[in-house]
């Protein structure tokens, strides 16, 4: 017996890179250079096709995504959700021949139902959720270590700005003296202080 479940391959999502034609780790400089390549390819001035302004409107929107830094970042965090979420789907989708999948249901004569392999189901459906508790937890360790940092170099400010006052308040003061010195030094003489 098969189980079809088709897979939408047409359902893969066009991305910003997809649409400027560069890999997700470009550089700024990269992604630059492809959007002008691009835009003098679909500019409306020089293409007047209905698809080429569709086209020039989508190169827009992803340079001005790509472009910027947090925008950036916020569009390349979207996107790992997104693949997350179409990756698990996509692998519920599969197609399946129950007499090949190893061990997953045998069909015996004597009964009417379907005996599943309990130990494979729950290796399937808990992996997932192992590998996403593993992931959550590097990024709250890697968080945590983050922060850890950005407090010791809070710590290393204030110190410095006692400093910066200690060496401020010693140079007054070594001035002051000089000062009280040099009065002292020409009302001895006899010269006029001003």
């Amino acid at each position: 017996m098969i189980l079809n479940a088709k897979v939408n391959l047409s359902t893969k999502v066009k991305t910003y890179y997809d649409i400027l034609g560069v890999p997700p780790t470009a550089t700024y400089k990269e992604i630059k250079s492809a959007y002008y390549k691009l835009t003098l390819k679909y500019h409306p001035d020089k293409n007047k096709t209905e698809s080429a302004k569709k086209m020039f409107h989508e190169i827009s929107n992803a340079y001005d995504i790509l472009s910027k830094y947090n925008t950036r970042k916020e569009y390349d965090r979207t996107l790992l959700v997104k693949y997350d979420h179409l990756h698990h789907k996509h692998k519920k989708m599969k197609m399946y021949n129950v007499n090949e999948t190893k061990n997953s249901c045998h069909y015996t004569g004597n009964t009417t139902g379907r005996i599943y392999d309990f130990d494979e189901w729950v290796k399937q459906h808990y992996s997932d959720l192992f590998q996403k508790n593993l992931h959550i937890k590097d990024i709250e360790k890697r968080y945590e270590e983050n922060v850890k940092a950005n407090v010791d170099k809070s710590l290393n400010l204030p110190s410095s700005i006692i400093l910066i006052i200690i060496i401020s308040i010693l140079l007054y003061l070594k001035i002051s003296i000089e000062e009280n010195t040099y009065k002292k030094n020409r009302k001895r003489n006899g010269q006029q202080i001003n």
